[in-house]
């Protein structure tokens, strides 16, 4: 039973984009230009603080069309399980 909903989602309202802090970290954004995560640090290479901010990025939209499929992976008992558990991390939800 998918338990989730727009209503109910509680982040930032996706489209996200990666953007720059001072020109120096990688950084999310939101659609209004609202800073999402800070993916940068010093203690990283540049390139994986970017993958980081590249993956927090594709979130809303990878969420969304993750409770769009769940109804599709229910004949998959561990599939759905996993999946369930994934929306379940992402939404503050019970798996």
């Amino acid at each position: 039973m998918n338990t989730t909903n727009a209503n109910e989602q509680k982040h930032t309202p996706g489209r996200w984009h990666v953007g720059q802090i001072r020109g120096q970290f990688q950084a999310v954004y939101g659609r209004l230009g609202e800073q999402v995560a800070d993916c940068g640090n010093y203690s990283i290479p540049d390139k994986e603080g970017e993958a980081n901010a590249r993956l927090i990025a594709a979130a809303p939209e990878l969420l969304a069309v993750l409770i769009e499929c769940e109804v599709l992976v229910k004949q998959y008992p561990s599939i759905y399980k996993q999946a369930r558990a994934a929306i379940a991390k992402a939404t503050g939800g019970n798996p």
